[in-house]
C-alpha cells in the first residue's frame, strides 16, 4: 500500500471541510418550522369570502390533510382532502379527496394562495404539510393558526355529512 507523506492534521482538516460542506449543502435545501407562516382564521375567512363572492375560486385554496375519516366527518366548505405523500411538484396533478369522497386531479399550481388546516392548535399534520409544500415551491402556503377549531369560533362554514 502507497501512503501519500502528508501529516495527519491535514486529512483530518480535509475530512473536517468536506463533513462540512457536505452538511452545509444538505441545510440549505431544507425547510424549518420557522419558515412556516401561519395566519387567523378571521383573516382566512375574509380570503375565503372575497375569493367566493369574486367568483374566483383559484384565489385560494383550502387543505385539510387530516384522515379522510375526519375529513369526511366535518371540513371546511371548498377544502380538499390531501395527504403529504399526494403533494406533488408544481404543474403536476395532484389527487385530493373532494366533498363526496371522490378523488379527483387537482393542480396546485393555479392557486393563487394555499392555506393548510388540522383539527386545533396542536394538530402536527398542517406544519409538515405546509412545509412539504414550500419545499415543493408552493411559495404563498401558509398554516390556519388553530385549525377547523379556530375556524368554526371564526363563524366560518363548514361541511358535515
Amino acid at each position: 500500500m502507497v501512503r501519500a507523506n502528508l501529516p495527519d492534521w491535514s486529512l483530518r482538516g480535509v475530512l473536517a471541510l468536506l463533513v462540512a460542506a457536505l452538511g452545509l449543502a444538505a441545510c440549505a435545501g431544507s425547510t424549518t418550522d420557522r419558515d412556516v407562516g401561519y395566519v387567523d382564521a378571521a383573516r382566512v375567512k375574509l380570503w375565503h369570502d372575497e375569493a367566493k363572492k369574486a367568483g374566483n375560486e383559484e384565489k385560494l385554496i383550502l387543505i385539510d390533510p387530516r384522515p379522510s375519516e375526519a375529513y369526511a366527518a366535518e371540513h371546511i366548505d371548498g377544502a380538499l382532502n390531501l395527504t403529504i405523500a399526494d403533494a406533488q411538484m408544481p404543474g403536476s396533478s395532484v389527487f385530493a379527496g373532494a366533498p363526496g369522497g371522490l378523488k379527483s386531479p387537482v393542480k396546485l399550481s393555479k392557486y393563487k394562495r394555499i392555506v393548510v388546516y388540522g383539527e386545533d392548535a396542536s394538530s402536527a399534520l398542517p406544519l409538515a404539510m405546509a412545509k412539504r409544500l414550500l419545499r415543493l415551491g408552493y411559495e404563498d402556503t401558509v398554516v390556519l393558526s388553530g385549525g377547523l377549531r379556530a375556524w368554526k369560533a371564526a363563524s366560518g362554514p363548514t361541511t358535515k355529512p
